[in-house]
């Protein structure tokens, strides 16, 4: 169990940062993306919803077959991203086989995209 729980920080980790890069508003300068637009500034809310949907992600997946010891955790977690996002890149284009990237796809596109803003209270929610 516990090794799961490493398995999903490093998921979550990944997910993360490509969120930051991948959902950076481009109306904000660089000084912005580097002392606000980061995880330490998440909301405590987006941060625990985040790491509840990661989790769920991987539940649903290995309830599908899918068997993440294959796979490393910052691939997927980026890919999480991606493909939940709707992004021209995901599990369907990645360094999968065909029918774990597809059950991989599917279960990301049962999470709604995730919308991420700076409050006014200087937080990033989701």
């Amino acid at each position: 169990m516990e090794k799961q729980g490493r398995y999903a920080k490093r998921v979550l980790d990944s997910y993360f940062e490509t969120m930051f890069w991948a959902e950076k508003p481009e109306d904000e300068g660089e000084a912005y993306l580097d002392h606000v637009w980061q995880v330490d500034n998440l909301a405590s809310e987006s941060l625990t919803e985040s790491e509840k949907e990661v989790e769920a992600f991987i539940k649903r997946a290995e309830a599908k077959g899918i068997d993440f010891s294959k796979y490393r955790p910052e691939q997927i977690g980026h890919d999480f991203w991606l493909t939940r996002q709707g992004h021209g890149a995901g599990f369907w284009d990645g360094d999968y086989p065909k029918d774990d990237g597809d059950t991989l796809t599917v279960v990301s596109k049962s999470f709604r995209e995730m919308c991420p803003y700076s409050g006014d209270d200087g937080k990033i929610y989701l």
